[in-house]
């Protein structure tokens, strides 16, 4: 295909050459021989990162480690300490304009007509 293309002189002659050196067995088997090389890298990265993260998770000292103070519950607290202070709180009183529903549809259909 590309002899036709360059045949028909839609390349310039100089195009021509370097398609014809780009697209010659060399240059394929060197094209072949940097994709393994960046295959192998990637895989041999990725097992490395595995055998790290293995590494980690098996490590005694890891396991043997205590936790901080701040990550143990405490005893005897109330897990939502907030919520239970809100609840606490003594409620306020919200006076709300009473309105009918008739009321209420026709002030959203003019709030959405507008």
């Amino acid at each position: 295909m590309m002899n036709d293309i360059c045949q028909t002189r839609i390349l310039p002659l100089a195009a021509q050459g370097v398609m014809d050196a780009l697209s010659s067995p060399g240059a394929m088997a060197i094209y072949l021989i940097i994709l393994m090389l960046l295959v192998s890298v990637l895989t041999a990265y990725i097992l490395v990162a595995l055998h790290a993260v293995r590494k980690n998770a098996e490590s005694p000292e890891m396991a043997s480690k205590p936790q901080k103070e701040t990550d143990r519950p405490v005893e005897g607290a109330p897990r939502f300490s907030n919520l239970r202070r809100i609840d606490r709180e003594p409620k306020k009183s919200v006076q709300y304009e009473s309105k009918t529903l008739a009321q209420i549809c026709n002030e959203f259909r003019d709030f959405a007509a507008s």
